[in-house]
């Protein structure tokens, strides 16, 4: 579902320029796949260049058969996928029902009767239709990651990429070097995604792309 080739990503330019990703190259099936590493490993610019918010210095990347390099691959990608932050961005002044509305129109959902639907549908999912009136500026927290899981649902996504999903949690640390233990740790992540995201999804779940840092 996803090609990455010699992705590099650089940052700056001359001798204070950082690299932040150096030669990536993955094959990611669907199913499950957690990015396991370091502060400053890289993780976060490669997954937004995923969602298409950043461009790679160089590599290729396909979403799905859709290049990431051209307008029409970003388009196609767009609306495939769904993109949960670890801090959603959200727009104080809007409140939760525009805020998710608006969120649809940006994914190409251009029907206005089935998008309002759709909007409706995933306020619901998330218990927030009482409250999707308020200005999200009022929201605390909690209410704020839930209106970013809204967003992230609201085109039915193919594609989910989630940075942090489990953040809050205490849950420790991972040794990156035993595999036995990277291994345990992502079979509890697995079970702890579901735990908390799989109630969302009336269609089954879609192929995930999450993160979490490890030392």
């Amino acid at each position: 579902m996803i090609e990455i080739k010699h992705l590099d990503k650089v940052y700056g330019n001359g001798p204070k320029a950082v690299k932040a990703l150096n030669g990536i190259d993955l094959h990611i099936q669907a199913g499950m796949f957690g990015l396991l590493g370091p502060n400053g490993a890289g993780k976060t610019p490669l997954m937004r260049i995923l969602a298409g918010i950043v461009a790679p210095s160089q590599g290729n990347v396909q979403v799905d058969g859709h290049d990431l390099s051209t307008e029409k691959g970003k388009e196609a990608v767009k609306a495939l996928l769904g993109y949960l932050p670890q801090e959603s961005g959200l727009y104080p002044d809007l409140n939760a029902r525009q805020f998710v509305d608006y969120m649809a129109i940006l994914k190409g959902m251009n029907d206005p009767v089935l998008r309002r639907k759709q909007v409706e549908r995933v306020l619901e999912m998330v218990g927030l239709q009482a409250d999707a009136g308020r200005k999200l500026k009022t929201y605390s927290g909690g209410m704020k990651r839930r209106v970013g899981i809204a967003q992230a649902l609201v085109n039915d996504p193919r594609l989910l990429i989630v940075d942090e999903p489990t953040s809050g949690l205490d849950g420790g640390t991972v040794d990156l070097m035993n595999p036995q233990a990277v291994r345990k740790f992502i079979e509890v992540y697995y079970e702890e995604f579901h735990r908390r995201y799989g109630e969302y999804f009336g269609n089954g779940m879609p192929a995930t792309f999450a993160d979490h840092e490890g030392t």
